[in-house]
């Protein structure tokens, strides 16, 4: 029996074939941050921008922004970039956009903003020819966008910034691929001559570190601490005077808190990728999120230092929570440990430190 096919269904069916398929979009994974002070929740998710209450759920403000957003939450404001490489600055109560900042022509590229703990002052990252090539040169601003200072590095490549609480020193840490003390950190501090601001230098290190990943300033501004390759360092930021590394301990120390299977020298601790210290500047807090994830917790030691009294010293590991990745932890004003985790949707997971594990405590959704 011979078989029979009809026309019109051979040219649907080719019409079908030939007709291109619209893929869709792709989902880039949602931008969280977390406030200094663990109070607010910011994050970005198919173009628009929510913060909200940490303790509430409560949903404080949203609003479209185009572009990948790549910046800091303050105790009050909110910083990124947008498009067209310009920077916003956000207030709350009702996070209205307070400044829209254009960069030079010159400047065809934003590595990220860095917002003091007040919001005050905020950083942005570039390349010193102001092209594309590796981030050399921080730039400081004001909080009405007025520049401050310029900071260029001689040598090397920015990897981050961090800011004291008070918006007035700022840490600058990096890398220089190659060199034999590839780390780098610089600590300066914003001074006023006569009518304007100068940037005063606390401190220049190198270090046989391959490169850093986080720094932080205690409460009071007076210490640093930084994570560079698999170590941990804390410096006297105090003055120039004082200016000094204080002292240095591996990351794999934490391994001590692990059971015995995971104390080989198999299991690799990476260094530290974020810190944040208590309120009382007597604990440190480290995330690792590379291989073994999780968090540990360090005391942070004063006075003398010996075998028996080390400056820090972990007593507490915290395992990841399940749900989402890694994006950012902080203390609250009760010294309570909360990180905030994201993925795909627009669900940010916030989770409470209870003993060795990371406890869900809300879901915030739009």
């Amino acid at each position: 029996m011979g078989l029979s096919v009809r026309p019109g269904l051979v040219l649907a069916t080719l019409l079908a074939l030939s007709t291109p398929v619209r893929a869709a979009p792709p989902r880039t994974p949602t931008a969280a941050v977390l406030s200094p002070d663990a109070a607010l929740v910011a994050a970005q998710e198919s173009g628009t921008i929510r913060i909200w209450e940490r303790a509430t759920g409560k949903l404080r403000a949203s609003f479209k922004s185009e572009g990948m957003f790549r910046g800091a939450l303050g105790v009050d404001s909110l910083a990124g970039i947008v498009a067209d490489e310009r920077v916003a600055l956000w207030r709350a109560p009702s996070f209205a956009k307070a400044l829209d900042l254009k960069h030079v022509p010159k400047v065809l590229s934003l590595g990220r903003v860095y917002l003091a703990a007040n919001g005050r002052t905020f950083a942005t990252v570039i390349a010193k020819d102001g092209g594309v090539g590796d981030p050399n040169t921080v730039q400081l601003f004001g909080e009405r966008g007025k520049l401050l200072a310029r900071v260029e590095l001689e040598r090397g490549r920015v990897q981050g910034v961090a800011f004291a609480a008070d918006g007035q020193s700022v840490a600058i840490f990096g890398d220089e691929p190659g060199a034999r003390e590839g780390a780098l950190l610089e600590v300066h501090r914003l001074a006023p001559r006569g009518a304007k601001l100068r940037t005063l230098r606390l401190l220049s290190w190198r270090g046989p570190d391959r490169t850093t990943y986080s720094a932080a300033f205690a409460p009071d501004g007076k210490r640093l601490a930084l994570g560079a390759g698999t170590r941990l360092l804390l410096f006297d930021v105090a003055s120039v005077a004082s200016a000094r590394l204080l002292g240095a301990s591996e990351t794999d120390a934490v391994k001590a808190l692990f059971p015995p299977p995971l104390q080989s020298p198999q299991v690799v601790l990476p260094g530290a990728h974020q810190l944040a210290f208590a309120p009382d500047g007597k604990r440190l807090c480290t995330l690792h999120a590379l291989a073994v994830v999780g968090a540990a917790i360090w005391e942070v030691g004063s006075g003398p230092v010996s075998r028996a009294r080390p400056l820090l010293k972990p007593v507490a590991w915290i395992k990841r929570p399940e749900q989402g990745t890694l994006r950012q932890l902080a203390f609250d004003g009760k010294s309570r440990l909360f990180l905030i985790t994201a993925s795909y949707g627009p669900e940010v997971w916030v989770f409470e430190a209870r003993g060795d594990r990371f406890r869900l405590d809300r879901t915030l959704t739009p």
